[in-house]
């Protein structure tokens, strides 16, 4: 088990995720889904809708869509919009009540830049030479990048 800290997902810090940090990886935890993010790697538990891949000049941009909006834990913490943690910058913004999103910006030796989870969406940033896999099973996916 790794280190474990609570972010709220409101301004008031009753609802949120859960976020552990285990050796290089990182998860989030709310009721109907769990994120982990690893160097080469991002496995989503929960119904995933669809995945969309988008080539820019210099940039590729991933993003994984949920059949429903993630569902936040009751995890009573104080607010904050930026967390500094072991190589992680985790910036939440709350524009309003149905819009708000955490960004992960990640190590500097990880294969993505960043990612953003919102209410329904998760959107990684890459380089464009970077490929994409992924495996499908019925309540999981990773997606690799090499």
């Amino acid at each position: 088990m790794g280190r474990r800290i609570r972010i709220a997902w409101d301004k008031e810090g009753r609802t949120g995720f859960y976020v552990e940090f285990k050796g290089e990886d990182v998860c989030f935890y709310a009721k109907n889904t769990c994120i982990t993010f690893s160097p080469r790697k991002i496995t989503v538990e929960g119904n995933v809708d669809k995945i969309m891949e988008y080539d820019t000049p210099k940039r590729k941009y991933l993003y994984i869509e949920f059949e429903e909006p993630i569902e936040p834990l009751i995890v009573g913490c104080r607010y904050s919009s930026l967390i500094l943690f072991k190589g992680f910058e985790i910036r939440v913004t709350i524009v309003s009540d149905e819009l708000k999103y955490i960004t992960i910006i990640t190590p500097g030796l990880w294969i993505y830049y960043y990612a953003i989870i919102s209410n329904d969406i998760i959107g990684v940033e890459l380089p464009r030479k970077k490929k994409v896999f992924r495996e499908e099973a019925e309540r999981e996916i990773i997606v690799y990048f090499t």
